[in-house]
């Protein structure tokens, strides 16, 4: 089984009052399988997680990214507000091209 863990903004999770304007989101891609790896990523960002969705989320879609980096990528959406409560999401696709969230 393969899945997603350990997201992480600025270090933390669920972190609060977090003072920069692209803050650094990080995860792990944890498998069983031995080989596997991240080829791809799609990060959504949102104000309410029901929007956490391609094509619904508002403050940013990064779309399909090309790319194994997992750590530190900073957010690049709408400008984030003061005092609210952000969630966010990644979906993650391996070497044979398969889609994991």
């Amino acid at each position: 089984m393969t899945r997603i863990t350990h997201l992480l903004c600025e270090y933390r999770t669920n972190p609060l009052g977090i003072d920069v304007a692209a803050p650094r989101l990080s995860w792990q891609l944890q498998t069983d399988r031995p080989g596997a790896r991240q080829t791809a990523y799609r990060i959504l960002a949102a104000r309410t997680p029901d929007r956490l969705q391609p094509g619904q989320a508002e403050l940013w879609d990064s779309g399909k990214v090309e790319s194994d980096r997992s750590v530190h990528v900073a957010y690049a959406g709408r400008k984030l507000e003061s005092r609210r409560r952000i969630y966010w999401r990644v979906l993650v696709w391996d070497e044979t091209g398969v889609q994991i969230e």
